[in-house]
């Protein structure tokens, strides 16, 4: 029988998409179709929970793909894929399933993330700030208390951080920039995911 839903757009631009995505390594479609829901945000990547047993029969094609990153976090594992490299996926792919617009929204949002943070900065702020933020929103709440939160990766903050004079405060140490990249994934592994898994945290200080 015909299905209903035969002749909606919106469905046949999802399977048209799918289909496309059979084009590229079976990683590569596997990290797209995760992190698209929060591609709009800017976002290039996405919290999957230690739940989804499935997701490791992934993770050691992720790792021997140089434009995607997993990295394994408190209750789950972050999936990067470098921002470039998606949106060129993208525009191969998605057809009318993400729009020429869309993907002005995308690289817009996370342009004005960057300005924030960076503002955020200049201002001499220290503390705890959410980074890696899958939210439109500016801040992550925690046990009551908001804290700043921005559509930035660890490689952003970094760069920002030399530009404007910051550490990183991480164990109770002040760490500079450099040596957090030269640990970049020792680092990430041991930031906290708050509970509503949307954001890892992490310390400024000066």
């Amino acid at each position: 029988m015909k299905s209903e839903f035969t002749n909606d757009p919106n469905v046949k631009a999802a399977f048209q998409f799918a289909k496309a995505l059979e084009s590229y390594p079976e990683e590569v479609g596997m990290a797209v179709g995760t992190i698209i829901e929060n591609f709009v945000n800017g976002c290039s990547w996405a919290f999957i929970p230690d739940s989804n047993r499935e997701y490791l029969t992934y993770a050691e094609m992720v790792e021997k793909n140089p434009e995607m990153t997993s990295v394994k976090v408190r209750g789950g594992y972050l999936l990067t894929m470098n921002m470039d490299y998606l949106i060129q996926v993208l525009r191969r792919t998605a057809g009318n399933y993400v729009t020429p617009k869309d993907l002005e929204l995308a690289s817009a949002h996370r342009q004005e993330a960057l300005v924030k943070l960076d503002k955020y900065m200049k201002n001499k702020n220290q503390g705890v700030i959410g980074i890696y933020c899958l939210n439109d929103s500016p801040s992550i709440t925690i046990d009551g208390i908001r804290y700043p939160a921005f559509c930035v990766t660890l490689n952003d903050l970094l760069a920002l951080c030399v530009r404007n004079g910051y550490y990183l405060k991480l164990g109770g140490h002040r760490r500079t920039p450099k040596e957090v990249a030269a640990h970049s994934r020792e680092v990430i592994s041991r930031l906290s995911l708050p509970p509503s898994r949307n954001a890892l945290m992490i310390e400024l200080c000066k």
